[in-house]
């Protein structure tokens, strides 16, 4: 139940910060739909010109996904946390935390088929919910279980 509450309270923050800078905000991999709590990211590599030309296209699409992934969780980095700092700041006073969030398991949708570009780039454009394990890397893990945490021990009467 307090979990949930100091959820809330998270959310409702990134809510009042999307009230301010809008329902979007962009940063260089990717953007937040702070009204549906979707991040959106682009992952891009190219074609090994090597392979035959089957076995190029499906290993492009692949590691497209997997750099999509890595755009998603630098998009989740750059969140502002507070109104001063960002996840990636928790991340600096909490290395161990690096590797909580860069191994979490996160379920992306792609939107839309792989483009193959003229470069011989192949681009996958994906989205996940902020939600679930990722969100819950950077709440707290316990909130305040009683007024004791608040106001101190009380005098024995």
């Amino acid at each position: 139940m307090k979990i949930s509450i100091i959820a809330c309270i998270l959310v409702y923050s990134f809510v009042i910060a999307a009230a301010v800078k809008g329902l979007s905000q962009d940063c260089r991999q990717g953007s937040i739909n702070w009204e549906t709590m979707i991040i959106t990211a682009v992952g891009k590599s190219e074609m090994e010109l090597d392979l035959p030309p089957v076995r190029r296209r499906i290993r492009a699409v692949a590691e497209a996904a997997i750099d999509a992934k890595k755009q998603a969780l630098e998009v989740f980095k750059s969140l502002n946390y507070d109104g001063e700092k960002t996840v990636n700041d928790l991340i600096l006073q909490s290395p161990g935390l690096a590797l909580r969030i860069d191994s979490a398991e996160i379920d992306l949708t792609f939107i839309d088929r792989p483009r193959l570009l003229p470069d011989s780039t192949v681009e996958l454009s994906a989205e996940h919910l902020l939600s679930g394990q990722l969100l819950d890397l950077v709440l707290p893990a316990e909130s305040i279980t009683s007024a004791e945490n608040i106001v101190g021990p009380q005098p024995q009467t």
